[in-house]
C-alpha cells in the first residue's frame, strides 16, 4: 500500500487551505457573537434537518463545505451567551484574550498529565493556581511538586465540588481511623440549605456512595437508614441558618452517624445569597467538621476589594471551589477547586501504577478523574494578563451596581414583585404580579401567577431579543407567597460587560409589557371556597 496523503492533516502543504478555512470561521464566529441570543427561536429549531445535516459521509468533505455547513447549518441554532439581551446567566466568554486563549490551547495540544509532556504548561497552570490561591487568601507554598498549588483545574463547577467532597471523605476516613473508628458510607451525612444548593452537590455525594437510594424502602426503615446522605438545614433569606445548623450537627450525633461536611454557599445560583462563612467556620471549628465553600458563582467578588467582605472568612473554608468561566468572562470549560492545605491533594494521589502519574510534579496525580488534560487554563492567564486585577474589580463592582439599579426600578414599577429584596451581588428574581391580584398563600392565586410568569418567560425567551432565566424556587422572603411556599420567578445574573443599563431596563419594560398582554388574556384564578387551604 502507499504512504497516505496528508490532505486532512495540518502541516506545510495544507497551511494556505487550513488558513482560508480558518478566516471564514472566525469570521461567521464573529458574526455569531455579535448577533442577539437566538438567530433561530428554540421552538423553530429544525430537528429533522439538523440531524440530516450530522450525518458522515462514507468519502468525507472538502474543508471549505465542511465550515460552511457549520457557519449555515450549527451556528444560527446555538444560543449566543455573549449577547447583550443574554440576561439569563453571567457566563458571556467574550473576553478577547480568554478567547485567543481557548483558540492557542488547540493548537498546543499540550497533556497535563505529564510534566514531560507540557513542562512550560503545567508551570504556568501551578503558578496560576498559586495566585488564585491567594487572592482567596490560603497561603500558597513555594513551587516544588504540583501539589504546591494545594487546588487543580477541571471542566467544571460539578467536577470541583466534587473534588473537594471527595477530599472531606477521606479526610474523615483518615480521622476515624485514627479513632479506631470504620467510615460507614451509609451512616455518614453531608449538612447543606438544600433548596439553595447546587445540583452538582447531590449528584457529587451519589458519586462517592453516600446514602442508600440502592437499598428498598423497606430494607431502609429495617437498618433505620435515610435514602440520602444530606441532612437539611434551614434557610433564612435563602442563606444557611447557623443556629438550626448547630442543631442539626446535634441531631445527627443523636443518631450515631457521622458528618463528613457542611456544604455552604458564597452566591447561589438562584439569587446570589452568600452564607456567614465566618460564623459557619467558627461551628466548623468548635465541631471538628470539614467546611467546604461553593464560590462558584460568587467567588468573583474576591476579586473586588469592595465586595469581598461578602466572603469574609473565606480562609478558614477547609475547601473552596470557583468557577472562572461562569464570573471571569473566559469560554467554557474551566472551573478551579482549592484545599486549604496543599498536602491534603495527597488524597488523591493513591498508588499510580502509570509512569505519568508518578512524577510529583505532574498535574496528572492530583486532579480526581482527570488524567489527559489540555492548557485549558491558559484562557485564564491571558484574560487575567490582559485586564489586569484593578479593571476586573470595577467589572465586578459594575453587577453590583446594576443588579442595584434593576431592583430599584423593579420596585418602583407596582407590577413587579422583587423575590430578593437583599440584592447580595449581581442578581435580580422577580414576578410580574397585576396590580389586581390579591395578597396571600392561596393556592389558587399562586398558582395562577406562577402559570401566567411561565408564560411570560416563554413569550420573552422564543418572541424577543431578551433571554431570561426562570425556574421554581421557595419565596424564602414571603414576598409573593406569605407561606413561603414554591413560586416560578424570573431572574437576571448580570456578567457581560456590554450588558448597560439602557438593556436592562428595556428588557424589564418588555416584561412589564408581555406580562400586561398575557394577563389580560389569562384566565384569573378561581377565587378561594371556604374550607380551602389559605
Amino acid at each position: 500500500m502507499g504512504e497516505p496523503g496528508n490532505l486532512h492533516v495540518l502541516e506545510p502543504s495544507t497551511a494556505e487551505e487550513f488558513g482560508a478555512a480558518l478566516e471564514a470561521l472566525i469570521e461567521s464566529c464573529l458574526a455569531f457573537k455579535f448577533s442577539s441570543p437566538h438567530v433561530i427561536a428554540p421552538r423553530g429549531i429544525d430537528r429533522d434537518r439538523l440531524r440530516a445535516a450530522a450525518e458522515v459521509s462514507a468519502s468525507g468533505a472538502d474543508l471549505e463545505s465542511v465550515v460552511a455547513w457549520f457557519a449555515t447549518e450549527v451556528l444560527p441554532a446555538c444560543l449566543n451567551f455573549s449577547a447583550p439581551t443574554f440576561v439569563a446567566h453571567p457566563d458571556a466568554g467574550n473576553s478577547t484574550a480568554g478567547i485567543l486563549g481557548g483558540i492557542a490551547d488547540a493548537f498546543l495540544q499540550q497533556n497535563l498529565s505529564s510534566f514531560d509532556y507540557s513542562p512550560v504548561a503545567t508551570l504556568l497552570e501551578t503558578e496560576l493556581l498559586r495566585s488564585i490561591r491567594r487572592v482567596v487568601g490560603y497561603d500558597a507554598e513555594e513551587f516544588g511538586s504540583a501539589s504546591a498549588a494545594g487546588g487543580g483545574a477541571v471542566f467544571g463547577g460539578a467536577g470541583a465540588n466534587f473534588s473537594c467532597l471527595l477530599a472531606a471523605r477521606e479526610h474523615l476516613k483518615r480521622r476515624l481511623a485514627a479513632e479506631g473508628k470504620v467510615f460507614d458510607p451509609r451512616r455518614t451525612r453531608v449538612l447543606a440549605n438544600r433548596p439553595f444548593t447546587h445540583f452538582s452537590m447531590r449528584r457529587s455525594l451519589f458519586m462517592l456512595g453516600l446514602g442508600n437510594r440502592d437499598l428498598t424502602a423497606a430494607q431502609r426503615r429495617e437498618q433505620g437508614l435515610d435514602e440520602e446522605c444530606l441532612f437539611e438545614v434551614a434557610s433564612n433569606r435563602f442563606r444557611t441558618d447557623p443556629d438550626d445548623l448547630e442543631r442539626q450537627i446535634e441531631a445527627v450525633r443523636a443518631r450515631g452517624e457521622e458528618i463528613m461536611c457542611i456544604f455552604a454557599v458564597a452566591g447561589d445560583s438562584r439569587f446570589m445569597a452568600f452564607d456567614d462563612i465566618t460564623r459557619l467556620a467558627e461551628i466548623a471549628e468548635r465541631h471538628n467538621l470539614w467546611l467546604h465553600v461553593d464560590a462558584c458563582e460568587g467567588g468573583q467578588v474576591l476579586f473586588s476589594p469592595r465586595r469581598r467582605h461578602l466572603m469574609a472568612g473565606i480562609e478558614r473554608a477547609h475547601s473552596v471551589s470557583l468557577d472562572p468561566h461562569k464570573v471571569l468572562l473566559v469560554p467554557y470549560n474551566l472551573s478551579l477547586f482549592f484545599l486549604r492545605e496543599p498536602s491534603w491533594l495527597s488524597y488523591f494521589s493513591g498508588d499510580p501504577t502509570s509512569l505519568i502519574s508518578q512524577d510529583e510534579t505532574s498535574l496528572g496525580g492530583y486532579t480526581p478523574g482527570i488524567n489527559s488534560k489540555s492548557f485549558i487554563s491558559l484562557k485564564l492567564l491571558l484574560m487575567l494578563r490582559h485586564w489586569g486585577w484593578d479593571r476586573l474589580a470595577v467589572e465586578i463592582d459594575r453587577r453590583h451596581d446594576l443588579a442595584r439599579r434593576a431592583a430599584d426600578w423593579i420596585n418602583s414599577e407596582p407590577s413587579l414583585r422583587l423575590i430578593n429584596p437583599e440584592v447580595s451581588h449581581n442578581a435580580v428574581g422577580f414576578m410580574y404580579v397585576p396590580e389586581t391580584a390579591d395578597e396571600g398563600a392561596d393556592p389558587n392565586r399562586v398558582d395562577g401567577l406562577n402559570s401566567l410568569n411561565r408564560a411570560i418567560h416563554e413569550r420573552l425567551n422564543t418572541s424577543t431579543p431578551f433571554f431570561v432565566h426562570a425556574f421554581s424556587t421557595r419565596d424564602d422572603e414571603a414576598q409573593v407567597h406569605d407561606e413561603k411556599g414554591s413560586v416560578f420567578a424570573l431572574r437576571m445574573m448580570f456578567g457581560n460587560p456590554l450588558t448597560t443599563w439602557s438593556v436592562v431596563r428595556e428588557c424589564l419594560e418588555t416584561v412589564v409589557k408581555v406580562g400586561f398582554e398575557l394577563a389580560a388574556s389569562f384566565p384569573s384564578p378561581a377565587p378561594a371556597r371556604d374550607g380551602d387551604q389559605a
